[in-house]
């Protein structure tokens, strides 16, 4: 996790690039602190949750879910954390430049605004894996307009910024070389 703060603006960037930017139990514990030293932090006025190399965020880290119970998977955490999101007093923006898939789609959904590059592609992948993507759909479901919803929850296809933007998941389509401009 990289963190930043210039000009009001806090940017928490997820940094693990390697494993898809994955929500390994580091990955989560490293967000919760920073999200909550930004929201604490009076110089703060916005949140920009950001991340490095092609993918925003690939969900749950499944390597260490193997064989694991329930409390070991972040499934007991995991939710604090979008609702730590949600309810932040402070605008949480998500710049989502890459795929996002499952547990992503729920940070990013946990967020206030959402500007995604025309390339970035979302799914809720884990109804392919036989799970019910039901820790997100608690922000999920606010957000998206209940027909696309259930379609895409249920099927579990792969689908495009413009698509997300129709159903509501994101707010503003940017091309890639212009996300950084529609962000600022």
């Amino acid at each position: 996790m990289q963190v930043t703060v210039a000009a009001g603006v806090a940017t928490l960037t997820l940094d693990s690039p390697a494993n898809r930017n994955a929500l390994s139990a580091a990955m989560r514990a490293q967000l919760r602190t920073a999200l909550t030293a930004a929201l604490a932090d009076d110089a703060v006025r916005v949140v920009v949750l950001d991340h490095t190399g092609r993918v925003f965020c690939s969900g749950m880290d499944l390597t260490e879910a193997a064989g694991g119970a329930a409390g070991d998977q972040g499934v007991l955490e995991f939710p604090e954390l979008l609702q730590l999101l949600w309810s932040s007093p402070k605008p949480v923006v998500a710049a989502v430049r890459g795929p996002a898939r499952a547990g992503g789609v729920g940070l990013l959904a946990a967020c206030d605004v959402v500007v995604a590059a025309s390339s970035a592609s979302f799914a809720f992948s884990e109804v392919r894996l036989g799970l019910v993507p039901a820790v997100i759909s608690a922000v999920v479901l606010p957000r998206m307009t209940p027909h696309v919803a259930h379609r895409l929850l249920l099927t579990g296809e792969v689908f495009d910024a413009a698509t997300a933007a129709s159903g509501g998941l994101v707010d503003l389509v940017a091309a890639d070389d212009e996300l950084d401009a529609v962000l600022a």
